[in-house]
């Protein structure tokens, strides 16, 4: 057992040394990212084998070896460089402590999350985007919306407006249980809560919405 426990601390001040130790996820592009252990990552829930060497994650791929993928750490945000070519932003999750004020006598933590959460998608060339957008009342109804921008030869053009959807929510802990009016029910984790208590981050279907990510 103490041999065990010694293991394993290594293996959490190796993590720590590096900083990448823990959970991340990029809101460009909707997905997570979470160290395991000093072998073993998740990316949107599928595990990887890897190592660190110098500046690169290296994966581990059945044929190819092990895959190059730089990385850098500024500002308290994990940049990685892709094999295609591009670069993914993560930010870190904070955990979150569970803090009695903020829990209502009904034992649910709607009021938590107020106002719209987003997601964001775009082309390549930035010639089209689309947002979904989520509000919530604080006490326990949503609706939704959306917002697309194009532009090509023809113009730009914006469209916007409300979904019509809605339904109820419940936040308890880290996670949002959503029944839709037409009977459907999803269920999702918080990924960013302020110090105040407040929910700015959900995650809901391998969707991130995001305060940060409304205009």
């Amino acid at each position: 057992m103490r041999l065990l426990m010694i293991m394993l601390l290594v293996v959490f001040v190796n993590l720590e040394a590096k900083g990448l130790s823990g959970k991340w996820v990029s809101p460009q592009a909707g997905t997570s990212l979470e160290f395991i252990s000093k072998t073993v990552l998740s990316y949107d829930g599928e595990r990887f084998r890897y190592r660190i060497n110098a500046n690169n994650i290296q994966i581990a791929d059945e044929y190819l070896g092990y895959i190059d993928y730089p990385y850098k750490l500024q500002n308290h945000k994990l940049y990685i460089r892709f094999p295609e070519g591009y670069t993914l932003a993560f930010t870190k999750v904070k955990k979150k402590k569970q803090n009695k004020k903020h829990v209502s006598a009904g034992g649910t933590q709607n009021h938590l999350i107020r106002g719209g959460l987003c997601s964001y998608s775009s082309s390549y060339n930035g010639g089209y985007s689309h947002s979904d957008r989520v509000y919530f009342d604080g006490v326990g109804r949503y609706s939704t919306g959306s917002q697309t921008y194009s532009s090509g030869d023809s113009g730009a053009y914006v469209n916007e407006g409300a979904d019509g959807n809605g339904g109820s929510y419940r936040v308890v802990g880290d996670r949002i249980y959503i029944e839709t009016d037409d009977g459907n029910s999803f269920e999702g984790s918080v990924i960013e809560q302020q110090n105040d208590g407040r929910i700015t981050g959900i995650k809901i279907n391998g969707k991130v919405f995001g305060s940060a990510l409304c205009d």
